[in-house]
């Protein structure tokens, strides 16, 4: 099994965006993502990664406040 991890900013420029969507999208030998989950780059990853098919773990923030609405079960 191959991992990476991602975290990512809360606030993203459109250029940060782009780079992040064209980078998970390269990705070629990855099965599974550790990612971030807070609001902002965290959600994005998250939602790239799933999109492309890739199992993924996420690690909350210890500040709640911070959790995308995305994680809450």
């Amino acid at each position: 099994m191959s991992r990476i991890a991602f975290t990512a900013s809360r606030h993203l420029s459109a250029t940060t965006r782009t780079a992040m969507c064209d980078y998970v999208t390269s990705l070629s030998i990855i099965d599974c993502a550790v990612v971030g989950g807070c609001v902002g780059g965290d959600a994005l990853l998250l939602a790239l990664c799933v999109e492309r098919g890739l199992r993924c773990r996420v690690v909350l923030p210890a500040d709640r406040s911070r959790v995308d609405t995305n994680y809450v079960m």
